[in-house]
Formats: C-alpha cells, sequence, structure tokens
C-alpha cells in the first residue's frame, strides 16, 4: 500500500467518524481500510462527505458496503473450495 491509498484511507476513515459522531466499529473500519483505486476513493469521500446526506443515509451506507463485503467474501471463500475439492 502506498502513501496514496494511505492517505485516502485516512481521509475515508476520519471522515465517516466525524459524520457519524462515533468510533467506527473493527469490521466497518477493515472494510474501508482496504486499498481500492483513486476513483473508488473519489466515489466513496465524496459520499460520505457530502453534507446534504443525512447521517442516516452515511449508516445506511456503511451497512451495505459491509454486507457487501461479506457476501463476496463467502463466495469466494465457497468458489475456492469447490476448486480445491474437484483437484
Amino acid at each position: 500500500m502506498d502513501e496514496f491509498d494511505k492517505g485516502a484511507i485516512k481521509i475515508i476513515l476520519s471522515s465517516l467518524r466525524e459524520r457519524l459522531g462515533r468510533e467506527l466499529k473493527i469490521e466497518e473500519e477493515q472494510v474501508f481500510s482496504a486499498p481500492r483505486s483513486g476513483m473508488a476513493y473519489e466515489m466513496i469521500i465524496g459520499f460520505i462527505t457530502d453534507l446534504e446526506k443525512p447521517k442516516n443515509e452515511i449508516e445506511f451506507y456503511i451497512t451495505n458496503v459491509v454486507s457487501q463485503h461479506n457476501d463476496l467474501l463467502k463466495r469466494t471463500i465457497k468458489t475456492r473450495r469447490k476448486r480445491n475439492y474437484k483437484e
């Protein structure tokens, strides 16, 4: 992870804490600390720093991102198990 990633992740995490007025759960922090493309960082930062978005919409967004991450992780594990079983 380079300095660009570290800087973007720092902005995302601090913006989420500020907008929500709370500390992030461990799982939330892990999901939002994953390296992404520059465009993805921009989209996340743009969404969570939009002052017209209410707190409950940001909470809903976080819940969905974590849920999608977990679903993708489960499918990846399931696919790997199937491949290993066939071999």
